[in-house]
């Protein structure tokens, strides 16, 4: 084998290793974990979440709500990261520009601006939203709520 031939040889397996190195890089990163929220409408609506954490204070259920979550039209949010460790999540969005709202059937406590409430009973500064509860099935990993134009 000549001079050349194992010059030829080298480049071709550098270029080989370079090329490996590269696909690695490309690998796709695994999924994040958690309930995540996508806006598949054409503008920015707000979106509540709320957790019904199954405990008690004496009195009521200790239900954890939080808003408002800006989320441009074409976006998605983890609403909730990592391992999903409920079941039912509950999720309720606004669109002030036109009135329209994605409601359910749970009434949960919140506020007309920025909030954190623990709590299942409304104090005079709230006021109740009816809230979607989403059942997430058996998934542990992730799953992914869709608001939609029409639904």
């Amino acid at each position: 084998m000549g001079i050349r031939s194992l010059a030829l040889l080298l480049s071709a397996l550098a270029g080989m290793i370079a090329g490996e190195t590269a696909a690695q890089s490309r690998t796709p990163e695994p999924a994040r974990q958690g309930f995540r929220i996508c806006n598949q409408t054409g503008s920015e609506i707000e979106v509540a979440k709320a957790l019904n954490t199954g405990a008690t204070d004496g009195k009521s259920r200790i239900i954890i709500s939080e808003g408002w979550y800006k989320l441009a039209g074409g976006t998605c949010l983890f609403l909730w990261p990592g391992k999903l460790e409920y079941q039912y999540y509950l999720v309720y969005a606004q669109n002030k520009a036109t009135d329209r709202e994605w409601a359910g059937k749970v009434p949960i406590c919140v506020s007309r601006d920025a909030f954190t409430i623990r709590s299942d009973t409304c104090g005079e500064q709230y006021y109740r939203r009816m809230f979607i509860e989403v059942n997430t099935g058996d998934e542990e990993n992730l799953f992914t709520y869709n608001f939609r134009q029409g639904s």
